[in-house]
């Protein structure tokens, strides 16, 4: 019961930045076209593709694609979360650097098992939430509407923070704040300050979601404000000069490494609350999972 009111506060930061798309007149011009745009755009977490003001129909060999993915992505869940569940502490494999420092840890020794544990934390919150927006695109292909991509593959795909921002992850929020936030800062102050803005609104939605979902957790607290530095970095990072994929033909899988690493270096600002709250143990039920007991 409390994975699934968890996860269903966590869907509801895209609700909420709808609502406020509504107030300011930021949607798709598309969406407001006739009632049926209208219904399927706010009744949905992926956002629609729109040809000629309607929702786009499917496209041939849609369901079986969403249907393959989705297995997939429950699969590799599952292995994941398999492994935090036979940890102890849960979801700490290597050591409880998470709890014990929120910041930073003291040594390479504790960096190193910080590290690895953020990038279980990520890729098991990737691939959860990866899988709830496919079953949600299958949805919409099922009644007969294509889906936009919701994730692009960021973790093997990106070439850069603004890459992996920008085109490949949450593509649905990331739509929202650009039209919202992004294009109307951009315009007076400039790109970066439009940035700036979109990257901190996001934060306080993030923050403002935590403290509401929390208190449903077994043990729910959120320090305010850890988020948003998580963002602040993300930011940060993205204002970095980066090199020209074009030009590094044979090391472009380099520049991945290089935008998948400092995220991972610092994700556990942004899933802090959720060890402290011990949220991983109740939606990593969401998946199958083995123990040493059995199936789960």
């Amino acid at each position: 019961l409390t994975s699934s009111k968890m996860l269903f506060s966590m869907i509801s930061i895209i609700n909420h930045l709808k609502l406020l798309e509504v107030l300011m007149k930021t949607y798709p011009s598309e969406a407001a076209r006739n009632m049926k745009s209208w219904l399927v755009y706010f009744s949905s977490m992926v956002e629609p593709s729109y040809d000629n003001g309607n929702p786009s129909k499917a496209k041939p060999g849609q369901k079986t694609k969403y249907i393959k993915l989705i297995i997939f992505k429950i699969l590799l869940g599952s292995i994941l979360v398999s492994v935090g569940m036979n940890s102890n502490p849960k979801f700490l494999p290597f050591g409880d650097i998470n709890k014990r420092t929120n910041i930073a840890p003291d040594n390479f020794e504790d960096f190193k098992f910080l590290f690895l544990n953020n990038a279980l934390h990520t890729f098991v919150f990737y691939f959860i939430f990866g899988t709830l927006a496919n079953i949600v695109a299958l949805m919409l292909t099922i009644v007969g509407y294509q889906a936009k991509d919701f994730f692009r593959n960021p973790f093997l795909l990106s070439k850069s923070p603004r890459d992996f921002w920008g085109n490949r992850w949450n593509l649905t929020i990331h739509g929202i704040l650009k039209r919202s936030y992004f294009e109307p800062v951009k315009k007076r102050f400039g790109t970066k300050c439009g940035s700036f803005v979109a990257f901190m609104v996001s934060g306080l939605f993030h923050e403002v979601l935590w403290c509401m979902a929390f208190k449903i957790a077994p043990n729910g607290f959120h320090h305010f404000g850890m988020v948003l530095k998580f963002f602040l970095m993300m930011f940060l990072l993205c204002c970095l000069p980066w090199p020209d994929q074009d030009k590094i033909k044979n090391g472009s899988w380099l520049l991945t490494l290089a935008t998948i690493i400092p995220g991972l270096c610092v994700a556990h600002y942004f899933f802090g609350a959720f060890l402290n709250a011990e949220l991983f143990e109740e939606v990593g039920k969401l998946f199958p999972y083995i123990t040493l007991e059995g199936i789960q």
